[in-house]
C-alpha cells in the first residue's frame, strides 16, 4: 500500500515538473514574440534616411482614384470591411468628397503590380469634431459625406480611418507616407489642433501610443493627438 503511495507521489511530482516546464517554456516564447513583435512596430516609425532610400527606390505611392477603391476594399481579403466594417460604397461617397483622402502604395519591383498597402485619412468639419468630443461618434464608420471637407486646408481636425500594409516593410512606408502628408496639411492648415483616431488592432494600438494618443475620457475607444507633438 505504501509502495503505491509513494509511486503515485512520484507519478504527480514529474507531471507538476513536466507542465511547470511546458508552461514556462510557453510563457517566454511568447514574451519573445511580444518583443521582436513590439520592435518590428517600432521599426516602422523610425526610418533612417538609408532605409528611406530603400523604400523610395522600392515602392510608388499614389492618391487613390475612384476606379483603384475596389481594390482597396479587395486586399487581403477585404481586410477594410473586416477590421473598420466600411464597404465599397461608403468609401466611394465620402471618396467623392475629398479624393485626397486615400493614399495607395504598390512594390515598383513586382510585375503583377498589385496594390501592397494604404491609408485612409478623413478631414473633418468642426459639426464632425463636436461629436467626438462629447462622445456622440465613435469609428469612421459613424463619419457621414457632409463631415469631409473638400479640401484639407478648411479642416477643423484630422481622422485617420486606416492604415495598412501587407508585410513589414510595406507598412513601415505607409506610416512614413502618412507621417510625412499629416505635417504637409498641418502646415497649410495652422488653425487644426487634434488628430483622432479608433485602433481596430493590436498594431494600431502600439502606433497611437508610439505617437502620443490619449484616450478620450468620452470614449475609451476613440484616442486623441494634441498637435504640436508629432514626432
Amino acid at each position: 500500500m505504501e509502495l503505491r503511495y509513494s509511486k503515485a507521489n512520484e507519478f504527480i511530482g514529474w507531471t507538476a515538473l513536466i507542465l511547470g516546464f511546458f508552461f514556462s517554456f510557453t510563457a517566454i516564447i511568447i514574451g519573445i514574440f511580444r518583443f521582436f513583435y513590439k520592435a518590428s512596430v517600432e521599426f516602422q516609425v523610425v526610418i533612417s534616411p538609408r532605409v528611406l532610400e530603400k523604400f523610395e527606390y522600392e515602392f510608388d505611392d499614389e492618391c487613390c482614384t475612384t476606379d483603384k477603391i475596389r481594390e482597396v476594399m479587395h486586399l487581403d481579403d477585404g481586410v477594410l470591411e473586416r477590421l473598420s466594417h466600411i464597404d465599397e460604397d461608403f468609401l466611394l461617397q465620402r471618396h467623392r468628397m475629398n479624393e485626397g483622402i486615400i493614399r495607395c502604395i504598390r512594390k515598383t519591383k513586382s510585375a503583377s503590380n498589385e496594390l501592397s498597402g494604404f491609408y485612409i485619412i478623413y478631414p473633418i468639419t468642426e459639426e464632425c469634431e463636436k461629436l467626438i468630443e462629447q462622445g456622440y461618434l465613435v469609428g469612421s464608420r459613424m463619419i457621414r459625406p457632409e463631415h469631409i471637407c473638400k479640401n484639407f486646408e478648411e479642416a477643423s481636425a484630422i481622422y485617420i480611418s486606416a492604415v495598412y500594409g501587407r508585410d513589414m516593410s510595406t507598412r513601415g512606408f505607409v506610416v512614413y507616407l502618412l507621417k510625412r502628408d499629416l505635417k504637409d496639411i498641418l502646415r497649410r492648415n495652422k488653425n487644426m489642433k487634434h488628430i483622432y483616431s479608433r485602433p481596430a488592432s493590436s498594431e494600431g494600438h502600439l502606433l497611437v501610443k508610439k505617437f502620443k494618443f490619449f484616450k478620450m475620457p468620452t470614449n475609451p475607444e476613440m484616442y486623441q493627438h494634441k498637435l504640436g507633438s508629432l514626432s
